[in-house]
């Protein structure tokens, strides 16, 4: 009974750290106006004082209610540093007045990245999901931990895009320049790609050393996974990075068609792959998938344009440029 009582306490405190989130409207407002320092700052200041409070319990051996405790001081700290920020340069976050057809009119726009959203996620925790219903809990154990070493960058090209879209939305609105938006958007596809081949190329290599001195002897086969996995980052990189191109470019609807198009894709490569090779089947369907989702699928939903912003990082077109 303890146990439960523990574990129910512990989904309280989940469910009110996601709720204190929602509230996270100034990390949008901030970006929007492109001062990425006070987003910078609040979660610095943020994170060095709950991670202090964490060594502090692991010294203690407290118990990991209180550190479910700590990540929700963390948001709140987060929060009330964004207020500071926001008071601080004279803005207002409590309305007179709300706009109910500027709500409704934010949900019909944006209901395609929301599902996008949704379908995404899904599609990270897809072939983990399989694994379970195929080959077990040890397989998945396998899986998981392997799979963590590629998820723990999957925060980086989405924080360098949110940065420069402001800049790119002003860019692409204005349209006086439209070979400097479009050599600035290329640009940043070609640096997000290559961030991506340089730690794919790290994992690579290290990805034994991983498995065994990091992982134990039981995650021998990590190794392999990690190769595979690091194979799709850079096709990962990308697609994080042109998710946010579509929403500066109003193409909301293209959103929603490439995370349900790759996921079918993984379906289907999973479907034909796991009975031969298990576990690495998996892994193999993964990599397949993304790396699919800026090459073969914009071919399959006609978006052959998007297929030449992928080739054009690397000076290739596979059809006539378009005048500027």
């Amino acid at each position: 009974m303890v146990l439960f009582a523990e574990i129910n306490y512990l989904i309280v405190l989940i469910c009110i750290s996601q709720v204190l989130l929602c509230l996270n409207v100034f990390e949008s407002y901030f970006l929007s106006c492109g001062d990425a320092k006070s987003i910078a700052m609040s979660k610095a200041i943020s994170f060095l004082i709950t991670s202090i409070f964490k060594v502090i319990l692991i010294l203690r051996g407290a118990e990991v209610i209180w550190f479910a405790t700590a990540s929700i001081v963390e948001v709140i700290l987060l929060i009330l540093f964004y207020f500071y920020r926001s008071k601080a340069a004279s803005i207002g976050f409590l309305p007179v007045m709300v706009s109910y057809q500027l709500i409704k009119e934010l949900l019909y726009k944006s209901w395609p990245i929301a599902v996008s959203f949704l379908v995404t996620t899904a599609l990270l925790k897809l072939d983990q999901l399989a694994i379970k219903y195929y080959l077990g809990n040890e397989h998945l154990g396998i899986y998981g931990a392997s799979i963590r070493f590629i998820e723990v960058f999957y925060f980086l090209p989405a924080l360098i895009t949110s940065v420069l879209v402001p800049n790119l939305v002003e860019m692409f609105e204005e349209k006086t320049d439209v070979y400097k938006y479009s050599t600035v958007e290329k640009n940043l596809g070609r640096i997000i790609f290559s961030l991506g081949v340089a730690i794919s190329s790290i994992l690579y290599l290290v990805s034994d050393y991983i498995a065994q001195f990091l992982l134990g002897s039981a995650f021998v086969e990590s190794g392999e996974l990690i190769k595979i996995f690091s194979i799709a980052l850079p096709f990962i990189f990308y697609h994080s990075y042109r998710k946010k191109m579509f929403v500066v470019e109003g193409n909301y609807l293209i959103i929603l068609i490439y995370p349900i198009a790759t996921s079918f894709l993984l379906i289907v490569s999973m479907i034909y792959l796991v009975p031969s090779y298990g576990l690495k089947g998996v892994a193999l369907a993964f990599a397949l998938s993304w790396i699919a989702s800026p090459t073969i699928i914009p071919l399959l939903v006609c978006r052959k344009q998007d297929l030449d912003g992928f080739l054009a990082m690397f000076q290739f077109s596979i059809s006539t440029p378009r005048r500027l």
